[in-house]
């Protein structure tokens, strides 16, 4: 992050536009630390902690998320996980994930999105649908509210 803040710092000294988002990879579901990913080779390009306390505490400085769905994995059986997220936190967070889908009557894709929207910093997924019918999810997902309840429980799992 200390890249962006000195980039923002010398546009501000030079009257120029600063940045004003970062766009990093981000989902529900992590992959272990350290754990290779395929497509996913440079090392800045996932959000930490560090990022989303560096967004938190500026107001003008947004997040976007590209491979918030996965590729399709949270869906489609045909897309399982990369190896990467096999890990047991991964089975915590599909089961809280499971749950507050079928408490709600919704879709894995749609909360996750919705979890995305609502958190703190809000972050705005990037998202690339094949068909009208996924195109419908993914809005739906954008205006769902998650309950207290289920969000503390998503949250909360690790």
């Amino acid at each position: 992050m200390w890249r962006v803040e000195r980039a923002r710092q010398i546009a501000t000294a030079n009257g120029w536009a600063g940045y004003t988002a970062l766009q990093l990879r981000h989902s529900y579901l992590q992959p272990r630390p350290g754990a290779p990913v395929p497509d996913q080779s440079h090392r800045f390009g996932w959000v930490t902690d560090e990022v989303v306390d560096y967004v938190d505490s500026e107001p003008d400085l947004s997040l976007w998320v590209y491979t918030a769905l996965l590729n399709g994995s949270y869906a489609r059986p045909d897309r399982p996980l990369r190896a990467a997220y096999d890990h047991p936190g991964t089975t915590q967070r599909l089961a809280a994930l499971d749950k507050v889908a079928g408490e709600l009557g919704v879709s894995r894709n749609q909360v996750v999105l919705a979890w995305l929207i609502g958190g703190s910093p809000a972050a705005t997924p990037i998202v690339g649908v094949s068909t009208p019918e996924q195109l419908d999810e993914a809005l739906a997902g954008a205006r769902l509210r998650l309950p207290a309840e289920h969000r503390r429980l998503l949250d909360e799992t690790a």
